[in-house]
């Protein structure tokens, strides 16, 4: 979601009627951990903010009733990012970039994956049809053949 500016001032317009003056991006109150597959966890918002003029969060019922029912989805998310953290923990590793037959490296009909854990990657190839990017596929969920990267300077496992 981007925001909208108005051409004249720059001032941020609002999402719902596009008015430009008294607007703010009204914050998410509920907040989620990320799990650490792609780097540290980072706390982040749950939602991105709308911008609203005041007239329009009247309209919608205030701030409470705006992010009424992020709590719940936030709870919900940070169920999957936590059970993603207990895998880790068990040594599973996580799809953290992929590669399409379109690479040099890839055969036709496959797809090159590098699987993260806490302490290794792995470089493997899967049938295109048995890959799936959301979620994130577990190591251990499916069917691989080891690959040597996409530079074809990994060790195969």
């Amino acid at each position: 979601m981007g925001y909208c500016y108005d051409r004249s001032t720059g001032a941020l317009c609002c999402d719902k009627c596009g008015a430009s003056e008294g607007v703010r991006k009204r914050t998410c109150t509920a907040t989620v951990l990320t799990d650490s597959t792609g780097g540290p966890r980072t706390r982040l918002r749950y939602c991105i903010p709308p911008a609203l003029c005041a007239a329009c969060v009247q309209q919608r019922g205030g701030n409470a009733a705006l992010h009424k029912g992020c709590k719940d989805r936030a709870a919900q998310c940070q169920a999957e990012y936590d059970d993603i953290e207990r895998q880790l923990d068990a040594g599973e590793s996580f799809a953290a970039a992929a590669w399409g037959s379109w690479h040099a490296n890839v055969p036709d009909g496959q797809v090159g994956v590098l699987y993260r854990s806490r302490t290794a990657r792995r470089y493997v190839l899967m049938s295109a049809t048995d890959y799936d990017r959301s979620p994130r596929p577990a190591l251990s969920a499916v069917p691989t053949i080891p690959w040597c990267g996409p530079d074809a300077n990994e060790p195969p496992f």
